[in-house]
């Protein structure tokens, strides 16, 4: 059995999908027990002047946002991968994880 046949099918099992669709958004930004660390944290950031990782949140939740807009959403026709649909976003994370390795991972001044 293929690793990405087993790894599809314990995906299939704990039902992740339906569980991202479930996922109340507005809810977690009523909830004072994220809010509250989280702009703790993004205070912390900016008094630190720790720009690497506000980008980085910024970048995480740029694509949290992204995996919940309607575009992802028309990904998967029947059991076909749209390419016309899927190659721009292969490109663009591409496009990103380069920013990331070079801001991790460069050569800092």
């Amino acid at each position: 059995m293929n690793v990405l046949d087993r790894l599809g099918e314990w995906i299939e099992s704990t039902a992740m999908h339906q569980q991202l669709q479930a996922f109340d958004i507005s809810g977690l930004f009523h909830n004072p027990y994220f809010i509250v660390p989280f702009v703790i944290f993004l205070l912390y950031s900016l008094w630190k002047k720790n720009w690497i990782s506000l980008f980085l949140t910024a970048v995480l939740g740029g694509v949290w946002y992204l995996l919940s807009t309607p575009y992802m959403s028309g990904f998967v026709n029947g059991m076909q991968i749209d390419q016309s649909k899927i190659l721009p976003l292969f490109f663009g994370g591409a496009v990103v994880v380069a920013i990331i390795v070079v801001i991790l991972f460069g050569r800092s001044e």
